[in-house]
């Protein structure tokens, strides 16, 4: 899959209400995406799915494009005053 067609299905995946936040601390963010597990952990700065292709190629899925489409949008509507979707960031 290109990365063109993973972003386009990433932000259909946020935009649908697929993802979630689950929990932050100082040393991981946990996502739900889908039926599957997204983990940023904070000091590699490196992110982590629990799907299948990304166990086996440890490359960027579309699970991770959208769990961080997800993280820059709460954000952006933390900044500007909204409620932003799921548990604190």
């Amino acid at each position: 899959m290109g990365s063109v067609a993973r972003r386009h299905k990433a932000a259909a995946l946020v935009r649908d209400g697929r993802v979630s936040l689950q929990s932050t601390g100082p040393e991981r963010v946990h996502l739900d995406v889908k039926e599957y597990q997204v983990v940023y952990h904070r000091r590699k700065r490196r992110w982590s799915c629990t799907c299948r292709y990304n166990t086996l190629t440890q490359s960027e899925c579309y699970h991770i494009v959208a769990a961080r489409l997800f993280l820059d949008k709460a954000i952006k509507e933390k900044r500007e005053g909204k409620e932003p979707q799921g548990k604190d960031l």
